[in-house]
């Protein structure tokens, strides 16, 4: 039967575990839990209630975060030291703010299902890819976003900094990466040079 949940400004505590209430966010009055007064809390169970948002504390310690398929915001800030991190499904985000976090929360898995449109900002992104044709596909997808400013106010392109890794590329597949989302870093291995032959009168034979 718990519909609503406040917390204030509770620096001593560590843990919030209110698994399985259903109810948690269907209220009128409360749609999501601030927690950012709770400055020193460490790991946050959500499971299995209908909450569409957490406030979490601006950096911390926090380290096992559990929300529900209901959120439709997902604000992470300067969370370093997170180990854990279950969400069910993405579907329902519609916006997306994730800076400074630790490796174990996949944007790109989260990107893969949130709606087109979606306000996104991902500062301090670390992503690796195969090939540069699964980059672009990567970069595609960001096409269809919204982006956020610092105070989140709307912008019309997602906002996007870090480095994406991918073993080889050539020179063009550079330039146009890099054309595309300028504060990301492209880090490779080696760039690979295509040599076309061709016959005596201009026509194409192969290439390696």
């Amino acid at each position: 039967n718990l519909v609503e949940l406040y917390l204030g400004n509770n620096t001593l505590l560590q843990t919030i575990d209110v698994r399985n209430c259903p109810a948690l966010g269907t209220g009128e009055k409360q749609k999501a839990v601030n927690l950012s007064g709770c400055t020193n809390i460490e790991n946050v169970y959500f499971d299995n209630t209908s909450i569409q948002g957490c406030t979490l504390p601006n950096g911390g310690i926090l380290k096992v975060l559990h929300l529900p398929s209901t959120i439709t915001n997902l604000t992470i800030l300067n969370q370093k030291a997170l180990t854990e991190f279950v969400v069910p499904s993405y579907a329902n985000i519609t916006t997306l703010r994730i800076e400074n976090v630790s490796d174990v929360v996949d944007a790109g898995a989260i990107l893969s299902q949130i709606k087109d449109g979606s306000r996104v900002r991902l500062l301090g992104l670390k992503m690796n890819f195969d090939t540069a044709a699964e980059v672009e596909a990567f970069y595609d997808r960001l096409d269809k976003m919204k982006g956020l400013d610092e105070n989140n106010n709307n912008m019309d392109k997602a906002q996007i900094s870090g480095t994406i890794y991918v073993p080889t590329l050539t020179s063009d597949e550079l330039a146009s990466l890099q054309s595309r989302y300028t504060h990301l870093t492209i880090l490779y291995d080696a760039i690979v040079h295509k040599v076309t032959y061709v016959n005596h009168d201009g026509t194409k034979l192969y290439e390696t």
